[in-house]
């Protein structure tokens, strides 16, 4: 393995990776990666299901994970 060779290629998957990324923020119509909420990513749960992480995974209210008698039950 050749140091610096590694280096440029590590730095160009970075950037190029990077670049995907904002790619993909756009083509959801958003202007930064900021405004991604659960309901732009998608998973696959099953062989014909998808489901947005919204979905999934309710919400909770800030700071419920803070004490066990406010934890929801499920999490516990």
């Amino acid at each position: 393995m050749v140091v610096d060779e590694k280096a440029q290629r590590a730095a160009n998957y970075h950037e190029e990776t990077i670049h995907s990324f904002m790619e993909m923020i756009a083509a959801a119509g958003l202007k930064n990666h900021e405004e991604i909420k659960r309901k732009h990513v998608n998973r696959r749960i099953g062989m014909h299901k998808i489901a947005k992480y919204n979905e999934i995974y309710p919400a909770i209210k800030k700071g419920s994970l803070l004490k066990k008698e406010t934890t929801p039950i499920d999490i516990v």
